[in-house]
């Protein structure tokens, strides 16, 4: 990307900085599934769906005793490097995404007249189980160190000949706000920090394992049939995994971490010039 701390206050850093040692990256993030299909609502729908308060479903506590338990892991298996953590993704991935080209859980939902006026709920179990297994790439390949992004290695170079403070008030005098700036720095400043952390893969195994099964659970649930005699049993199976995921992606330490850099990432694209 080209930005305009590069082409005006750091002239010719950009170019210098390319040549840096290359770091490990991160894979890069897809474009994660979402459904295709038009869905037409009319006003009175509109509003109807406002004045409708969110439906709570039961959970099945035995089921969910059995997916937020993780399987023990062999030490044998515990990767080494972010290619080895990677290939334990690997399996799960293919059937992430086997699933949502058929549909996902929406499609589940909305195949059948008895749970289709839930389908958002199938929504939300695609969205966290994509948010699921890209917290555990994220975390194999910044393991051992999360590689910069592009506006932290130009702001990281400019910081060579000049102080942080005298960065910031240079870039507000080129217009830019305060609360960007500070951000910025920020940024950098995290990404210089965690430049060669050391995360736990045996830890990062571990949840791996856990995946392993909410993600085989997810595509048993994507492909019922459901009716009227399987439609409480479904929506309760299905909450209990949304449930299951989110408190992963939540109460776990690397996973919350791993969303948290995904989402801290500022707007690389200064004003253009």
């Amino acid at each position: 990307m080209v930005f305009s701390l590069a082409l005006g206050l750091l002239a010719g850093c950009a170019e210098e900085v390319q040549e840096e040692e290359p770091q490990a990256r991160l894979p890069e993030k897809e474009h994660t599934w979402v459904r295709t299909e038009t869905v037409k609502k009319t006003k009175e729908d509109f509003f109807a769906a406002k004045d409708k308060a969110e439906p709570e479903f039961a959970v099945n506590e035995a089921l969910k005793k059995r997916l937020a338990t993780a399987p023990s892991v062999d030490d044998s298996k515990v990767p080494a490097d972010s290619e080895a953590c990677l290939a334990l993704v690997e399996p799960m991935d293919k059937i992430r995404m086997a699933v949502q080209r058929g549909g996902g859980a929406w499609h589940a939902f909305e195949r059948s007249p008895d749970v289709r006026p839930f389908s958002s709920q199938g929504i939300q179990i695609d969205s966290q189980t994509n948010k699921m297994v890209f917290a555990f790439k994220h975390l194999c390949g910044s393991a051992r160190g999360l590689s910069k992004t592009g506006l932290a290695m130009v702001l990281t170079h400019s910081l060579k000949s000049r102080s942080r403070e005298e960065l910031r008030q240079e870039l507000l005098k080129l217009g830019e706000a305060d609360e960007d700036v500070d951000k910025w720095l920020a940024h950098q400043k995290y990404y210089a920090e965690n430049s060669d952390r050391d995360l736990s893969y045996t830890s990062i195994a571990a949840l791996i394992a856990k995946g392993d099964s909410l993600v085989n659970f997810y595509k048993e649930l994507s492909e019922r049939q459901v009716d009227s005699s399987t439609k409480d049993a479904f929506l309760t199976d299905a909450e209990t995994l949304l449930q299951v995921v989110n408190e992963m992606l939540t109460s776990e330490k690397y996973m919350a971490l791993a969303l948290k850099e995904d989402y801290a990432v500022p707007n690389e694209y200064l004003n253009d010039m």
